[in-house]
């Protein structure tokens, strides 16, 4: 609901189970848009975001391993450009 494409800052949500069931009702939750106001998920704002862990731990990106942690987001301005046709 509160992210935005151009408010540079990321949106981050932290879902504090892991079980299958809990998986299911977050899935179910976030497709109607209610998974914010539950009690064990966490969600904020923040412009930079650094995660790390005491275990050795993958990072994927798009479904890619791109890593491992520690690792840092952030947004980064202007770096995405955009190629559209022009009109006819």
């Amino acid at each position: 609901k509160e992210a935005k494409m151009d408010d540079a800052r990321l949106d981050v949500m932290v879902f504090r189970n892991v079980g299958h069931l809990d998986i299911v009702r977050y899935v179910a939750t976030a497709m109607i848009g209610a998974h914010t106001g539950l009690s064990d998920v966490q969600y904020f704002q923040t412009p930079a975001l650094s995660v790390r862990s005491e275990q050795d731990v993958p990072v994927e990106v798009d479904g890619e391993v791109a890593g491992r942690l520690p690792v840092t987001f952030s947004i980064a301005p202007h770096k995405l450009r955009v190629v559209v046709p022009g009109p006819e």
